[in-house]
């Protein structure tokens, strides 16, 4: 058969060479080759077929020809991170001889199982960070894409970067505006997209007033990075603090452990004062059942003394 070989028959020869003696793979650890076997007799691409890999490329950047095999055997298995790592080391030529352009295929069916970290890395390539000449942005934005469809964070928010390039919310259309929305809101693991959102909506504005209706949407975002990220906001809260707004709509703040603790303490509060209201209202009565009786009396003899004084 003329041209390489195809994956099923790289597999079967893989399959071949792995039942030899121990002693073909005598370079490897034992019990990575009857890994490697055991893999390949599963279809199951998980943790441990992942491990296998990272291990065989190990030995391959220590120059072992042994793990080249073993690694090959995994890739003709369909193994997911078996791909991955060999397109590495062939892109960089790292104890293997240098193949970019099979590096970029192995990439390239990584990437249509759904691999999100071999689109990442596609896009990487067509960004000309590997070889300028293959630099191509609409296949790059493709593969970013891609990932972010798939719900991966890095590639929302990288997506989002280039829709945005450079512009601000007026130069964007509405629907580009909704869909940069979406990809930043969807990378919300750090306050950094909800910062981006803000500068989105605030750049290329002549008027400083923040407070105003026309920063209402950047200062909404601002607080919202803050709020959603207490230890992560820095950049939101010195954003605001920078505008002169870290005092202003207190209301729209989420409720500081003070506060909670005050709605806590509040009824045994309540509850206290009654008791000590309830307590001086006993005593003022009765001293009122005392003194009431006394200055009657002294009134009635007053009355009584003022009267003899007058008959005499």
């Amino acid at each position: 058969m003329d041209g390489a070989p195809t994956p099923g028959l790289l597999m079967g020869m893989a399959k071949r060479d792995l039942e030899l003696s121990e002693g073909s793979f005598s370079t490897l650890p034992n019990h990575l080759r009857e890994a490697v076997e055991y893999q390949i007799a599963t279809e199951a691409d998980d943790d441990t077929a992942s491990y296998v890999a990272i291990q065989l490329g190990d030995f391959i950047r220590a120059g072992n020809k042994d793990a080249v095999v073993l690694l090959e055997a995994l890739v003709a298995a369909n193994k997911e991170r078996a791909k991955i790592i060999l397109a590495e080391l062939l892109a960089k030529g790292d104890g293997i001889e240098q193949d970019c352009r099979r590096s970029i295929e192995l990439l390239g069916s990584a990437a249509d199982s759904g691999s999100v970290r071999a689109m990442l890395m596609l896009c990487d390539h067509y960004d000309g960070r590997r070889d300028p000449a293959d630099t191509d942005p609409e296949k790059a934005l493709h593969c970013l894409r891609r990932a972010a469809d798939l719900g991966n964070e890095t590639g929302a928010e990288c997506l989002a970067d280039r829709l945005v390039n450079g512009r601000c919310a007026e130069q964007c259309t509405p629907e580009e505006v909704a869909e940069i929305e979406r990809l930043y809101q969807a990378s919300h693991y750090t306050s950094n997209s909800y910062y981006k959102l803000a500068m989105l909506h605030s750049q290329g504005k002549q008027s400083i007033h923040y407070a105003g209706e026309e920063y209402r949407e950047a200062v909404a975002w601002l607080r919202k990075g803050k709020r959603r990220h207490e230890g992560g906001g820095k950049k939101c809260a010195e954003q605001l603090v920078a505008w002169g707004l870290d005092g202003l709509n207190r209301m729209a703040a989420p409720k500081s452990n003070e506060a909670k603790w005050a709605w806590v303490i509040l009824p045994f509060t309540i509850v206290i004062w009654v008791v000590i209201g309830s307590g001086l209202l006993a005593v003022a009565n009765a001293i009122n059942a005392v003194t009431i009786p006394i200055i009657l009396a002294i009134a009635a003899i007053t009355a009584v003394v003022s009267f003899f004084k007058r008959k005499r």
